[in-house]
């Protein structure tokens, strides 16, 4: 999540707010930057964003009025300290939402002039910054050079605050107002949590520059949008905005249409808690079977999707566990309700299978008759690189199948996973549901990239089954 406020009379506890509020789409890490006695300052640590204020912001004293916020989620590089953002370079800070495919090629070429002190691509896009004569021409300059996806928030040292949308799209951005303060997010629910609800969305290409000589707004790159689509689906708060719909009932809408694709003789309908719980509620209500919350969440394990296996050198080896174990460690069913029941589990998508594996594991366990899966996402079968954690084409279970109808994906899947039955919604009904009007990317699923992949060992190896 990125985020930043300008013109604040409490900046600290504003940049605490906008990070509380967007942790759910970064839990590694957070940091901040700010505007502070004619410099910037930025301080961050790995950690949830309670935790970082309280160890490494909560006493400092800020003379700014502006600044940025960064919560982690890491696609390239490991998890570590090093790799918090926001990145210095220069006389600017930036924090980054999304990914690069030409890293390699950028880091040969900014290396030369940068000590680049990272393993991520963020890092490069703050040396093309510096390497600019203003934060527009560094803009375009990026546009040009990067391929990929990036949403962008800048601060310099001369006080001018800067948010980009790439021009595609691809992740959302919003700004707001209240009075004479400017908040901007990835998720207009994370302004409203702010107490402010006058908001609306960037552009596809919008630069918002923002200092003491005023705002300026202006479009850079012309491109067709690829919004991608498993934001509605996993990563955005269900009160959250896509396309101008809540995504609540985005969610809702998926539930009733796997209600009309896969309905089945069950007993109850469980949530995988949080964001199964509108798909059930829709599945609910095309069917009247009864939801029942019988798995109770562990809100401090994290989102396990978004858990940073094989990439951790935080946390001690003796301590860390593999995304089954988190699954089990988060999921705690109720047997009272589920014993003996024939049981729907609403899920948002199947990546690797991990959270399959474990929910249809500890409710057997737990005495189900049956444990059906009904899944919003079509079958994930390609690699991400636009900013999704799913990078492998060989460890997403789905690409596993040869038989490439929906139908025996599903069967496939239910065979690997021990489910009853697995069923997904397809591709044609994500655009119906999205209203797709061919501004969505699907490239997880149907191999469609916007871009030409480099032709290198990493992505080779990333396509490769």
């Amino acid at each position: 999540m990125i985020g930043g406020v300008y013109n604040s009379s409490d900046i600290k506890m504003d940049l605490y707010k906008l990070g509380v509020s967007g942790q759910h789409r970064g839990m590694e890490s957070c940091g901040i930057s700010v505007s502070n006695g004619g410099d910037f300052l930025i301080l961050g640590g790995y950690g949830l964003v309670s935790n970082v204020f309280k160890e490494k912001i909560g006493d400092v004293d800020f003379k700014a009025d502006r600044g940025t916020v960064h919560d982690r989620y890491s696609t390239t590089g490991s998890s570590c300290k090093n790799n918090v953002q926001p990145f210095k370079v220069g006389i600017y800070s930036l924090g980054h939402n999304g990914n690069l495919v030409n890293t390699e090629e950028l880091r040969e070429k900014y290396g030369k002039k940068y000590k680049l002190e990272s393993t991520t691509d963020s890092e490069i896009i703050a040396c093309i910054l510096d390497d600019s004569e203003s934060i527009v021409e560094g803009i375009e300059r990026v546009y040009k050079e990067c391929i990929g996806s990036y949403n962008l928030a800048i601060l310099n040292n001369r006080g001018e605050l800067a948010f980009f949308r790439d021009p595609w799209a691809v992740h959302p951005l919003f700004r707001g107002r209240k009075d004479n303060t400017v908040y901007v997010a990835s998720e207009d629910n994370c302004i409203h949590a702010l107490g402010v609800y006058d908001t609306k969305e960037f552009k596809p290409g919008e630069l918002l520059v923002i200092s003491d000589k005023g705002e300026e707004s202006i479009i850079i790159g012309n491109e067709k949008q690829r919004r991608c689509f498993f934001e509605p689906i996993y990563f955005m708060s269900h009160g959250s905005t896509h396309k101008k719909e809540v995504v609540m009932n985005i969610r809702k809408k998926c539930g009733r249409k796997l209600a009309e694709k896969y309905p089945v003789d069950a007993d109850i309908i469980v949530p995988v808690l949080d964001s199964g719980m509108q798909y059930a509620k829709g599945y609910h209500e095309e069917t009247n079977i009864p939801m029942e919350h019988a798995l109770t969440k562990n809100h401090y394990v994290g989102r396990t999707y978004m858990s940073p296996e094989g990439k951790d050198e935080e946390t001690p080896k003796s301590l860390q566990m593999s995304r089954i174990e988190k699954v089990k460690l988060k999921n705690t069913p109720i047997p009272k309700i589920i014993k003996g029941k024939k049981i729907i589990v609403m899920e948002d998508s199947i990546v690797r299978s991990n959270t399959v594996r474990g929910i249809v594991e500890i409710l057997y366990e737990a005495g189900a008759k049956e444990v059906h899966f009904r899944v919003a996402s079509p079958p994930i079968d390609y690699p991400c690189f636009t900013g999704l954690d799913h990078a492998e084409r060989r460890k997403l279970i789905s690409a596993g199948c040869r038989n490439r109808s929906i139908e025996e994906i599903g069967k496939y899947v239910a065979e690997q996973t021990g489910a009853a039955s697995v069923g997904y919604l397809g591709i044609e009904d994500m655009k119906e549901v999205l209203n797709d009007e061919n501004d969505h990317c699907f490239a997880c699923i149907d191999g469609k990239y916007h871009f030409d992949i480099p032709d290198t060992e990493f992505f080779r190896n990333a396509l490769s089954l």
